[in-house]
């Protein structure tokens, strides 16, 4: 007579884990995709609005006074923004604005405290290192309150 073997149950192997795992959350996805406008090779309006907003370069720059606004430097029109004040900036608050480096941020502190705070945004000019060009690109950004 023949002997007959019992056979054992293999475990599973981590690709068939992996399967009956991942697929549902796979299928769930597809669906939730599908329901929500398909899959499309053309952005629909909203995906075009995020993609837009998303080439926005925004740069924080904090004061002492925790109370006060600072301004948030964007690619979009300076008149949008709100001003950094020169009087109550940091060096390293200035070196955050284009064309200002750590040299002449310091040059602009140093000549503040020198007189004592800054009365006139054209006071800039003044320093060392601020040419007309320079001046133009700072007067978007700094003011004096």
């Amino acid at each position: 007579m023949g002997s007959r073997r019992k056979s054992k149950k293999q475990p599973w192997s981590r690709e068939r884990w992996f399967l009956v795992l991942l697929a549902p959350l796979y299928v769930a996805l597809v669906a939730y995709c599908l329901v929500e406008g398909g899959f499309s090779a053309k952005p629909t309006t909203q995906m075009q609005q995020a993609l837009r907003g998303s080439t926005v370069i925004e740069l924080t720059l904090p004061t002492s006074d925790p109370t006060r606004v600072t301004p948030s430097p964007t690619q979009g029109p300076p008149e949008a923004l709100r001003k950094l004040d020169v009087n109550q900036a940091d060096e390293w608050m200035l070196t955050a604005i284009p064309g200002i480096g750590e040299a002449l941020a310091g040059r602009i502190v140093t000549y503040r405290d020198a007189q004592g705070g800054l009365i006139d945004i054209e006071e800039l000019s003044r320093i060392e290192g601020v040419g007309e060009k320079l001046f133009a690109t700072l007067a978007l950004y700094l003011e004096v309150r």
